[in-house]
C-alpha cells in the first residue's frame, strides 16, 4: 500500500460514510430528483414565465432564468422531502438497515467513479503520476480504468457519447497546439 492507495481509500471511505448516512433510497432519489427537476424546469418554463410576468416588471430578460431556478428548487425540495419521509418509514422496518448498507456501497461506487474521472481528465491533459507509485498501487489500475470502462460501455449503447468525447478531445488537442 502506498500514498496513492491511502488517498483513494480516504475518498472511498468518505463515499461509504455519506452513502451510509443517506441510504440507497435517498441516494437514488437525489440523483433522480436532479434530472426530474431539470426536465420539469424546462417543460414548465413558459408557465413559470407567465406567472412571474404578472409580478415582476422591468426584468423581462431575466424571467426565464428566475422561472427555471424557482421551478428547479421547488421540485428538488419537494422530492427531497418525499424521499426523507419514505426513508423514515423504511428505517422503521428491517429494510432500513439494508438501505443504509446498500447506500454505503453506492457511495463507494460514486466516489470511485469521481476519482476515476479526475485521473482520466488529468491524464487527458498530459498529466502523469510517478510510475513507481502507480505500479505498486493495488487500487490505481482498477480505479483509473473505471470511468473509461463505463464510458466504453455506454458509448456502445449510445454512439453519441463516443462522438462527443472524440470532438472534445480534438478541441483540447487543438488548444494545446495553439498555446
Amino acid at each position: 500500500m502506498n500514498v496513492i492507495d491511502i488517498v483513494i481509500l480516504v475518498f472511498l471511505l468518505v463515499g461509504a460514510v455519506t452513502g451510509f448516512r443517506k441510504g440507497l433510497l435517498m441516494e437514488i432519489i437525489s440523483i433522480a430528483a436532479f434530472f426530474v427537476a431539470i426536465f420539469l424546469g424546462i417543460k414548465l418554463l413558459d408557465w413559470g414565465i407567465m406567472v412571474l410576468a404578472d409580478h415582476i416588471h422591468g426584468y423581462d430578460n431575466l424571467l426565464p432564468i428566475i422561472s427555471f431556478t424557482i421551478i428547479f428548487v421547488v421540485i428538488m425540495i419537494g422530492l427531497h422531502l418525499i424521499g426523507k419521509t419514505v426513508k423514515k418509514l423504511l428505517d422503521l422496518t428491517l429494510l432500513g438497515s439494508l438501505d443504509d448498507i446498500a447506500g454505503s456501497l453506492l457511495g463507494i461506487v460514486k466516489w470511485a467513479l469521481f476519482i476515476s474521472i479526475v485521473f482520466w481528465i488529468y491524464h487527458s491533459f498530459g498529466g502523469t503520476l510517478d510510475s513507481d507509485l502507480t505500479k505498486t498501487s493495488f487500487l490505481f489500475e482498477p480505479i483509473s480504468s473505471f470511468a473509461p470502462g463505463l464510458f466504453s460501455l455506454f458509448s456502445g449503447l449510445f454512439p453519441y457519447f463516443l462522438e462527443f468525447f472524440e470532438h472534445s478531445e480534438e478541441f483540447i488537442n487543438q488548444q494545446d497546439v495553439n498555446v
